[in-house]
């Protein structure tokens, strides 16, 4: 399955490559996109899951590794060592932000595995992730990148997701609705801007305006 979840940031997250004397984000080719490695998510969903004791394989979650980020801003932070003052500039997503993610999920168990997570199970991991360990460069020091869940819920259903996995698309969305609608955008940014999961999304949308006749 599909999910698509909207995260609100309670604190800023902070970017921590140096680029000028600034922490700023690492982004894709394109500028649009923030990376954020993998290995963090799958990291902070097995501890979730594991904390909650919750009998589900946290494997099974995928997630991108980058995802579109709303407007940043410049932020200072100020610490105290036994050198001193310290001093530094950040790019952030401010608190108040909200960022969407994509987690696919299969539809069954793998073999000799644990279940994969329900949907109950997921929000709760990811409400976990949020007050405890948030989206930090910074491990969970500082309580940094702490977000709440704005909404949470199936970007496909079953019997669409199976429509996709099973059919050309998305690469018949790419071949046949693209040139029909060159200025359709996502999370604000052009189609071919958006990652796999985010491009199965715009998939599932896609079977639903064929199914209501809206595009043929």
């Amino acid at each position: 399955m599909l999910y698509e979840i909207k995260l609100r940031i309670t604190k800023a997250i902070l970017g921590d490559s140096i680029t000028r004397g600034i922490r700023k984000f690492k982004r894709n080719h394109n500028q649009q996109r923030i990376i954020w490695p993998a290995g963090r998510w799958d990291w902070a969903i097995k501890n979730a899951t594991h904390s909650l004791k919750l009998n589900c394989d946290p494997g099974a979650v995928c997630l991108g590794e980058d995802f579109f980020a709303p407007t940043t801003q410049r932020c200072f932070r100020e610490w105290r060592d036994g050198s001193g003052l310290h001093k530094e500039q950040f790019e952030s997503i401010p608190a108040g932000a909200v960022i969407s993610i994509y987690p696919e999920i299969p539809l069954e168990s793998f073999p000799e595995g644990a279940a994969v997570p329900t949907l109950c199970e997921l929000e709760r991991i990811v409400e976990y992730v949020g007050a405890i360990t948030g989206m930090s460069h910074w491990g969970s020091n500082w309580g940094y990148g702490r977000f709440t869940i704005e909404s949470i819920g199936e970007a496909l259903t079953k019997d669409h997701f199976l429509s996709v996995k099973n059919s050309k698309l998305p690469t018949k969305f790419l071949s046949d609705y693209i040139p029909k609608a060159r200025e359709v955008k996502f999370l604000g940014l052009p189609i071919c801007s958006l990652n796999r999961n985010e491009l199965l999304a715009v998939a599932a949308h896609y079977i639903l305006l064929q199914e209501k006749n809206d595009i043929r």
